[in-house]
């Protein structure tokens, strides 16, 4: 299962914490708490426990480096580092990869995989790969 699976299925997650928050919120109180709606509240703590709970989830896929793709992506992160980039064009970013990195379209690829996850914020300007 990679990240994407893992994030398929948050949603679920979320609604069965909000409805064990509501349980446990009302069971002093009432002997039917499935009977109320889960209020507005109680919904915000289980998406703030989703947050939470998708912010390690991302840490650990990452830690785990499965695949080529998670191996070029820690390249990227290592060639920003390196240069001490804040921000940086694509083509100055391939010049710096482009003995690991296939293609500019892999390039690409592994840009956006890291603004999925976080690292990079894809720049507005064309060609951009934006900062780190």
């Amino acid at each position: 299962m990679d990240l994407a699976d893992w994030g398929n299925k948050l949603a679920g997650v979320v609604a069965r914490l909000a409805g064990l928050l509501h349980l446990l919120a009302q069971a002093e109180t009432t002997t039917t708490p499935w009977s109320t709606p889960i209020p507005p509240e109680i919904m915000s703590h289980a998406i703030r426990l989703g947050d939470y709970f998708a912010a390690h989830a991302r840490a650990a896929y990452w830690r785990m480096g499965v695949g080529e793709r998670d191996a070029d992506a820690r390249y990227v992160l290592a060639v920003f580092r390196v240069h001490q980039w804040g921000t940086v064009g694509h083509r100055d970013l391939w010049r710096s990869v482009r003995r690991r990195i296939a293609s500019t379209e892999a390039l690409s690829a592994v840009c956006g995989y890291l603004a999925e996850l976080g690292y990079l914020r894809i720049g507005a300007n064309i060609g951009s790969c934006g900062n780190w």
